[in-house]
């Protein structure tokens, strides 16, 4: 399955941030880690490696709910 095809993970960059955040890219997924709700935040360059960032923060997410249940 496509990354982009998969939900729980939100990406913005450039234009949809304020003008002085232009240049770089926030990634984010909401966590549920031993009863604590919380969100991780990726923040990098507009050009990094989307695919491998978003594969990771759904891994990550994955073991979270896993361990949580």
């Amino acid at each position: 399955m496509d990354v982009s095809e998969k939900s729980g993970v939100d990406v913005h960059l450039g234009d949809e941030l304020p003008e002085d955040y232009h240049s770089i890219s926030i990634i984010t997924t909401d966590l549920k880690i031993a009863g604590f709700d919380g969100s991780l935040m990726i923040v990098g360059p507009e050009m990094m490696g989307y695919k491998k960032v978003i594969k990771l923060l759904h891994a990550i997410n994955n073991q979270s709910t896993k361990g949580s249940g």
